[in-house]
């Protein structure tokens, strides 16, 4: 007898011969159970209807099944989402978090408030049984010839971009001036704190890697004898939804001095030391200096997206000028494919943009979180902006602010801020798409 492997989709539905108000629904789907034929003005089709009709899949659909040939009922959703031609931010240069919000705002652009003494008497120290990483370990998939950079003192003046940063200082040290340890035991996500600049998706793509994949935190800076750290990030290209690496490696050089701010002079006013480890604000440095190995197409890219910046900003917050580089680019603030190319500057491994379920799929967002935390897969997210100037966002959220989707329990899911506090609170699925972005950014 030959067996034949049927798809699931291509079963008779069990619901086509029962009246339409037995029918079943998901358990996760409240908001689909209460609709039916009703509801939507549609009839419903007969069985023979039913058992015919094939739902048509977009152009550009992954298969319905994983790398190991398994039916993948989710497959639908995670395709890349391309960036959208024009799709910019128009108030990233204004440091209050209150500040005027409409709904075309598609930037990240929080810093914490909070003085730099506060965040570091607020940071959780590391803890105990952590054993230390040698940070030295070759790692597989890291090849090939290594662009070389020295990354001293990148920008942090704009002559027309402000930043909240006055000068650098080698602040890097413990309390008895002794240097301080790049890593201390086992990098975990709560070491990555931001500071008073605007880059929280860097921030929070730094935990997200630290709390998933700690050994390409570990292996990514090491400490130098003559007192700077080499910096190792994978080479990338930005493609069509997200980032790619090329195989080869780009060396980053890293001084010791960090921004820092006259008001606060011993402390980073940038990315924190948290936990007694300075490897978050060094990569973060990392970071501002890496725009020194760009391309060409890259630098022009950047270039064409600050022209566009410059002409949609108002009278208030009015840039011009150069396109920055260094910290006041960073302090830009970021989007979902300028995450994704984070992610694969830190792993080595293709990161994408994908669009979460919507509409009477969306009691599926659950289910495809989990999916990518289960695998050790970093998810990064973002709030929407403001309704209006006054407006609160629920569940302890800023506006136009980046997290890192940490887990699913009981239903409910939870977000850490980069500012280490001020976390929002765990959120219902229809919470979550009420109040987040519709995209995320992700390894594949």
């Amino acid at each position: 007898m030959e067996l034949r492997y049927r798809h699931p989709a291509d079963e008779p539905s069990a619901d086509a011969a029962r009246p339409p108000d037995h029918r079943e629904t998901p358990r996760d789907t409240p908001r689909q159970a209460s609709r039916g034929p009703a509801d939507t003005g549609q009839q419903t089709p007969d069985s023979s209807e039913r058992s015919t009709v094939t739902r048509p899949q977009p152009a550009d659909a992954r298969p319905v099944k994983d790398n190991a040939g398994r039916y993948d009922a989710d497959a639908e959703f995670k395709r890349g989402i391309p960036k959208p031609p024009g799709y910019l931010p128009d108030d990233t240069g204004r440091l209050s978090p209150r500040s005027t919000a409409t709904a075309d705002r598609h930037n990240e652009l929080h810093h914490d408030p909070r003085s730099a003494q506060d965040r570091t008497d607020a940071t959780p120290g590391p803890k105990d049984g952590r054993q230390p990483l040698d940070p030295g370990e070759a790692r597989e998939g890291d090849g090939g010839d290594a662009s070389r950079v020295l990354v001293d003192h990148p920008a942090i003046h704009h002559p027309g971009a402000a930043t909240p940063l006055d000068r650098y200082g080698n602040v890097l040290h413990s309390l008895d001036g002794s240097r301080l340890p790049c890593l201390n035991g086992r990098p975990v996500r709560e070491q990555a704190s931001q500071g008073r600049i605007r880059d929280c998706g860097i921030v929070a793509a730094l935990g997200a890697v630290a709390g998933h994949r700690p050994d390409d935190i570990a292996h990514r800076v090491r400490e130098q004898p003559d007192g700077t750290y080499l910096v190792t990030l994978s080479e990338t290209n930005r493609s069509d939804y997200g980032a790619v690496p090329t195989g080869r490696n780009i060396e980053l050089r890293v001084t010791p001095e960090v921004p820092v701010n006259d008001e606060a002079p011993d402390n980073p006013a940038c990315a924190q030391a948290a936990g007694g480890a300075a490897w978050c604000p060094v990569l973060e440095k990392a970071m501002a200096g890496v725009d020194q190995t760009w391309t060409t197409e890259r630098r022009v890219a950047w270039w064409d997206s600050w022209t566009t910046l410059c002409a949609m900003d108002g009278a208030e917050n009015s840039r011009s000028g150069p396109a920055p580089n260094g910290y006041v680019r960073l302090n830009q603030g970021s989007d979902a494919w300028d995450r994704a190319e984070v992610l694969t500057q830190l792993t080595g491994q293709e990161a994408v943009v994908r669009k979460f379920p919507s509409g009477l799929e969306e009691w599926r967002i659950n289910r495809v979180l989990r999916a990518q935390l289960a695998e050790g897969k970093p998810v990064l997210v973002s709030s929407r902006p403001q309704e209006h100037d006054q407006e609160m966002l629920t569940h302890n959220l800023e506006p136009e602010h980046a997290y890192e989707v940490i887990g699913v329990e009981k239903g409910k899911i939870l977000l850490r801020n980069p500012w280490n506090h001020k976390h929002p609170e765990p959120m219902e699925t229809q919470e979550f798409a009420l109040n987040m972005r519709p995209w995320y950014s992700t390894l594949t």
